[in-house]
């Protein structure tokens, strides 16, 4: 419950197709528990080390993580 989908398939010929799907992240408009589960679970022992001072600064993070993918395929029957 962290993204929404979108597939669709073409029929070119008789023994062709494209097929082409999507997916985007949806927690630029919805916090679902599942996404808040996920943050907590990669942030949870993040810590910075400042270098020059030789100082851990906690990582609060700013909660937002976005992602998105497109994929096309093209399949032909040969023979």
């Amino acid at each position: 419950m962290i993204n929404a989908d979108v597939y669709s398939k073409f029929k070119i010929s008789e023994k062709s197709f494209i097929e082409i799907s999507g997916r985007k992240s949806i927690t630029d408009l919805v916090k679902t528990p599942t996404y808040k589960e996920y943050y907590n679970k990669v942030f949870q022992n993040t810590s910075i080390t400042n270098f020059s001072s030789n100082q851990n600064i906690d990582y609060l993070g700013d909660e937002k993580f976005n992602f998105y993918d497109i994929t096309a395929k093209y399949s032909q029957q040969i023979g």
